[in-house]
């Protein structure tokens, strides 16, 4: 496969799955992606729709065939409340968005999930997870 075919701008979408109150489950927020790929290794910035931050979360993974991985960091932390109010919080590292899909059809579809806490099997906290795609813009 001719990965730098794949790099570029990107638009999408990600939805709230489980791990969310009922209030933002099926929520879907746009997004655009601009990503370079060089020999399979994914890197680039991603700005979500409905994120208070001045710069983007950034995106480091792969693709290899049609499968893509990806982890996706912003800024720094953040928490939304029970309101739905965003509060900031820059003096602690972001949380990372585990992102997974394969190329079907042009487009991008897959399911993402936050963990929180740690990866190792001992010390894992799920922080929730959803589905996602994204095309060409």
């Amino acid at each position: 496969m001719n990965y730098e075919n794949l790099s570029g701008t990107w638009v999408g979408q990600y939805t709230f799955g489980d791990g969310y109150p009922k209030s933002y489950k099926g929520k879907s927020v746009l997004f655009s992606v601009e990503m370079t790929i060089d020999d399979g290794e994914l890197t680039g910035n991603c700005f979500d729709n409905d994120h208070p931050f001045d710069e983007p979360a950034t995106l480091e993974g792969s693709v290899e065939n049609d499968l893509i991985s990806f982890v996706k960091r912003y800024p720094h932390a953040f928490v939304v409340d029970d309101d739905g109010k965003t509060i900031l919080m820059p003096d602690e590292p972001s949380h990372e968005v585990y992102y997974n899909g394969e190329l079907i059809g042009g487009m991008f579809r897959g399911s993402w999930a936050i963990i929180l806490g740690g990866s190792t099997e001992d010390n894992v906290e799920f922080g929730g997870s959803g589905t996602w795609t994204m095309q060409r813009e």
